[in-house]
């Protein structure tokens, strides 16, 4: 092989290292953005369980009272 043979070796190899680099650099911004995205989500969902669990505390407060004023008055609750 001459070394203009090994220069455009080269040279082909580094067009297609750059495309496979940007190829890599392209998955790796898709990646973070599905992270980012998949991290809100969780947050989200965090979120609305700690919302349910206030909520059903909030219900057994009140279906707590209902039973005493159905009792008090006596008029059974129909659940």
């Amino acid at each position: 092989m001459e070394p203009k043979d090994v220069k455009t070796l080269f040279e082909y190899f580094d067009g297609q290292f750059g495309e496979v680099k940007g190829e890599i650099h392209q998955l790796a911004q898709k990646v973070e953005t599905l992270q980012t995205s998949v991290d809100n989500l969780t947050h989200m969902v965090k979120g609305f369980q700690e919302e349910m669990i206030v909520n059903r505390n909030r219900i057994d407060v009140l279906e707590k009272w209902a039973r005493q004023v159905s009792e008090k008055v006596g008029i059974p609750l129909p659940f």
